[in-house]
């Protein structure tokens, strides 16, 4: 246990001595979300997977990735992909997905931090690229009002406007919708 980091010992004793899991991450001195990864990665580990579980739950429940700026995103991915277990997908799934409910993500990112995240978590990038396919595959073509490029994407939920990749024009899924190649 000599390379565990001094917040995960803590916690795994306060575990032992009965102390509620939501204290424990309420009162460590980092994000609860890379607390929860820390602990994730200590019940797999240790073979708890009562603790790898209750991890995962708590992760759930309050993760919002909206909330987070540019650089706590960057720290995010690097602590999950660095800490947890390439073979335990469980949390590394829940932060693709994650990604995958907030339209905008990559857009808001900076291209230098976004760059350096990839070369740093090449198991990132990867799982992120791969869900980009799949929601790729449920893409259809349109020919964009102001540059007239033809554009493939997936249209955002009803409601919110879909931006051309090739000249930033933003447009509402009506208005895409008519312009369907």
């Amino acid at each position: 246990m000599s390379e565990e980091r001094t917040d995960v010992v803590v916690a795994l004793l306060a575990l032992i001595y009965d102390v509620p899991f939501e204290t424990i991450i309420a009162q460590s001195s980092l994000c609860p979300k890379i607390m929860n990864a820390l602990m994730y990665t200590a019940g797999h580990k240790y073979a708890i997977d009562t603790l790898k579980q209750e991890a995962k739950t708590n992760f759930s429940e309050a993760f919002d990735l909206e909330k987070f700026s540019s650089k706590d995103l960057s720290g995010l991915v690097s602590v999950f992909y660095s800490s947890t277990p390439s073979v335990g997908r469980g949390l590394r799934d829940r932060l693709v997905k994650a990604f995958d409910s907030v339209p905008d993500i990559l857009d808001a990112w900076p291209r230098q931090a976004m760059d350096m995240v990839f070369a740093e978590n090449v198991g990132f990038a990867s799982d992120l690229f791969g869900l980009i396919e799949k929601r790729n595959l449920k893409a259809k073509t349109y020919k964009c009002l102001s540059c007239h490029t033809l554009v493939t994407m997936k249209l955002l939920a009803s409601g919110k406007a879909s931006r051309c990749v090739a000249c930033g024009s933003s447009y509402y899924e009506q208005t895409w919708r008519g312009l369907l190649q």
